[in-house]
């Protein structure tokens, strides 16, 4: 007599366990890293042991927050291609509506394309700056795209003072563009967004209009 009822329970237990773990690993990764947000001194850290031959110049506390945006984004996209999946295959053995499956579709599909707006708004965002003691070389730690954390040795000479860059006249914009001479690479620095241990060294770096 139940019989019947115990095979779809287990087919169901079957199709769910993907998922499940899934959500674990998702849980465990959010846990790392909000430990890292605490006790690592990945961004959030502006101390000079960082780089012994460099001087910390500016650091913002939130980068890692807004890194862990760009990593949900990854994880976001693999959910939504699993559940709807498994929603859909549930359906077709007439266990529910297929409804369901397209809810999980758009619900996922709509919370990825939201956090890869954010990730790109995020992506290149400056953490921290240092500046080597003979003032020649400075170090611009920033989000990759995938919100890990990258630096760039750059020579002081390579970088274009805010200066000389036009401004946005976006309402928009929070963050000022940083470029170099000798490529395109840019960055995406909001000095209202962290803490400038040395105004004088941050607009030797990058000129008096970086602090405005």
């Amino acid at each position: 007599m139940f019989s019947p009822v115990c095979s779809r329970l287990r087919s169901i237990t079957s199709i769910a366990s993907p998922y499940l773990s899934l959500i674990h690993r998702r849980n465990l990764i959010v846990s790392q890293h909000l430990n890292l947000t605490r006790n690592s001194p990945n961004l959030t850290d502006g101390r000079s042991s960082v780089h012994p031959d460099y001087l910390p110049i500016y650091w913002a506390q939130k980068v890692p927050k807004l890194g862990f945006v760009c990593k949900m984004r990854r994880y976001t996209m693999l959910y939504t291609v699993v559940v709807s999946a498994n929603a859909f295959i549930v359906a077709a053995m007439d266990y529910w509506s297929s409804e369901i499956g397209m809810a999980a579709l758009t619900v996922g599909g709509s919370t990825y394309l939201a956090l890869y707006l954010a990730s790109r708004c995020c992506h290149r965002f400056v953490g921290a700056v240092y500046l080597k003691e003979d003032g020649k070389q400075v170090v611009i730690s920033y989000l990759d795209y995938d919100g890990n954390r990258a630096d760039d040795t750059i020579p002081k000479s390579d970088l274009i003072p805010v200066n000389e860059l036009a401004r946005s006249a976006s309402p928009f914009r929070f963050y000022r563009t940083l470029k170099r001479r000798s490529n395109d690479d840019h960055y995406k620095l909001n000095i209202r967004f962290g803490e400038v241990r040395n105004e004088e060294a941050m607009i030797y770096i990058f000129g008096s209009e970086v602090m405005h």
